[in-house]
C-alpha cells in the first residue's frame, strides 16, 4: 500500500546535525500510583500539546510571536521530549510552582501545563498524573534543577 506523498515525505526525513538551538520539552509523570501505560501515554501527550496551546493563546495567536516554540518545531531533533519521574502529586505541583517563579525573570515564558483527569477510566475525577514544561534550553533545564530527576521507566 502506498502512502500519500506528504506522509511519505515525513517518513523520508533525515535528521540534521545538532541544531543551533537544542530545545527539549520535559514531561513529568508521577510514580506513586499504578497507572496503566495507556493512561500515562495519554497524559504525556495531553500535557505536551496543552503546554504549547496555552502559550500560543497567551500571545496574539501568531506562531512567529513564539520564537521558542518555532525553534523547537524547526530543530533537527523533531520536537525532542524527555519524560521524567516525580514521587507524587505534591512534588509535581512543586515543579509547576518553580517554573511559574522562574518565568517571572524570563523574557519569554516557558510553556507549562498540568492536567486533571476527567475520571472516565481508571482514575478518580480530578486526578493529576503529570505535567509538561517547555520547550526549554539545556541551560534553563539545569537552572530549574530538572537534570536531577530520573528518566521515567
Amino acid at each position: 500500500m502506498e502512502l500519500p506523498e506528504h506522509i511519505q515525505k515525513l517518513l523520508d526525513f533525515e535528521f540534521k546535525d545538532e541544531p543551533e538551538y537544542n530545545y527539549k520539552q520535559y514531561i513529568l509523570i508521577r510514580t506513586d500510583e499504578e497507572f496503566s501505560r495507556g493512561k500515562l501515554m495519554v497524559h504525556a501527550a495531553h500535557n505536551s500539546c496543552t503546554a504549547l496551546l496555552y502559550e500560543f493563546q497567551r500571545g496574539k495567536g501568531v506562531w512567529e510571536d513564539h520564537p521558542r516554540i518555532m525553534q523547537w518545531f524547526n530543530s533537527g531533533k523533531c520536537q525532542a521530549k524527555i519524560i521524567l519521574q516525580v514521587k507524587n502529586e505534591k512534588e509535581l505541583k512543586k515543579w509547576v510552582a518553580k517554573v511559574h517563579e522562574f518565568n517571572k525573570s524570563c523574557v519569554f515564558n516557558i510553556p507549562i501545563a498540568i492536567i486533571k483527569d476527567g475520571g472516565a477510566y481508571e482514575v478518580d475525577t480530578d486526578t493529576i498524573i503529570g505535567c509538561a514544561i517547555g520547550p526549554l534550553l539545556p541551560s534553563e533545564a539545569k537552572d530549574l534543577g530538572l537534570k536531577r530527576l530520573r528518566l521515567f521507566k
